[in-house]
């Protein structure tokens, strides 16, 4: 128990501090636990803050791909839309996971952006591998080129929710969801065109 302890006030204080700011003297307090207790459990503060940020990652992978699969008997249209939702939605309720990513992507530590990078190449190549497959099921006779532009379209509407969903109030961001998914209705239907 001690460890997920330490684990929560690490993000709870990156949240609020963000790398510099978090000490392992200002976890532990919080913790009540001896500071020389995390390194029980952790050799040093760059090992504590990966481990928080590679359970942030995983936290929006599962919450990603669940989604998927929680759709993935509807139509495309439909678990596109559902996706979008899907990442505001995350991205609102874990708010200090949130801020932990964008907090570490600003650190002068390069190998938290390294993770990032690889847990999205990861994550892009996922969507792409399931997406993909889901278009060309859906729309047989649409060229390769047709159904990556989609794809693109999809990432490119996801990273503006993101986005959204860290600047815009709730119900603002209802409006955006709405406004996304008429896009990407609209770029399924050109495709659909093109086929």
């Amino acid at each position: 128990m001690t460890k997920d302890n330490i684990l929560a006030s690490t993000l709870k204080q990156l949240s609020i501090y963000g790398y510099e700011g978090t000490t392992m003297k200002n976890i532990a307090k919080d913790c009540d636990i001896k500071a020389a207790s995390i390194y029980y459990f952790f050799k040093n503060k760059d090992e504590l803050v990966k481990a928080v940020l590679l359970k942030v990652l995983s936290n929006h992978f599962e919450a990603m791909t669940g989604e998927y699969f929680n759709h993935q008997d509807d139509k495309l249209e439909m678990r596109l839309q559902a996706m979008i939702a899907k990442v505001a939605a995350h991205h609102r309720d874990n708010r200090d996971e949130t801020s932990v990513y964008l907090r570490l992507m600003e650190s002068a530590n390069d190998d938290f952006k390294m993770e990032v990078e690889q847990y999205l190449n990861q994550y892009y190549r996922w969507l792409y591998d399931k997406l993909y497959a889901d278009i060309k099921q859906t729309f047989p006779h649409v060229d390769d080129s047709a159904a990556g532009d989609l794809l693109e379209t999809f990432l490119l509407i996801g990273n503006g929710i993101f986005w959204g969903s860290v600047i815009y109030t709730d119900e603002r961001m209802e409006k955006e969801i709405g406004h996304a998914k008429k896009l990407m209705n609209l770029a399924m239907r050109a495709m659909m065109k093109e086929e």
